[in-house]
């Protein structure tokens, strides 16, 4: 089986890693409101908003659109060991991403992508503690054409998890009671 490297730029991920969560922000920072009017006390959810939920435990979940993806935290870091953490997530969704562009290219191309397999690996910086450097290996079967290989890397490179931890967003948390318009405390600087 042959294989072809996508390096994420260590440098560019290790300097973002930490500040990216799995919150979708709205056209607002992301606020943590009480209202009475809603089922959960909380705002109304629109396209761009996504709601994180308490079920119990070390379980939080994230429900967007008709979707729902429950997280939890190993035994020895207090959960029950029932789903991926918050950060396995994050860490699936760099390849999941990459690889529908994959399949996206393939499929484009006439290529039965069912052969095709990415593994992914990261490393971390020993002082930080933080993840510096994500790898994809693209394994191609032995009838992929090689004309291709270059341009499935850059395909690849396409996935907005990619663009996003290049270019990362502002994530911001601020909290406050009643309709949202007083904000007692915000991690954003502009905001203070």
């Amino acid at each position: 089986m042959g294989a072809t490297n996508m390096l994420a730029s260590a440098s560019q991920v290790a300097a973002n890693f930490e500040r990216l969560g799995m919150v979708a922000a709205t056209s607002d920072p992301f606020a943590i409101t009480r209202n009475k009017e809603s089922p959960n006390g909380l705002r109304g959810v629109s396209m761009n908003t996504m709601r994180i939920t308490f079920p119990g435990g070390a379980k939080v979940a994230a429900q967007f659109r008709n979707h729902e993806i429950v997280t939890d935290q190993p035994a020895d870091r207090g959960g029950e060991g029932t789903a991926m953490s918050p950060f396995d997530v994050f860490l699936a969704s760099i390849g999941t991403c990459s690889g529908y562009f994959i399949a996206e290219f393939c499929r484009a191309r006439g290529i039965p992508c069912n052969e095709l397999e990415l593994t992914q690996t990261w490393t971390r910086n020993a002082e930080t503690k933080l993840i510096d450097r994500v790898n994809l290996q693209v394994h191609l079967p032995p009838t992929f054409p090689t004309k291709y290989e270059k341009a499935l890397l850059r395909a690849a490179e396409t996935c907005s998890v990619h663009r996003h931890l290049i270019d990362p967003p502002e994530v911001c948390v601020t909290a406050g009671y009643g309709t949202g318009v007083e904000v007692e405390t915000t991690t954003c600087e502009g905001d203070r």
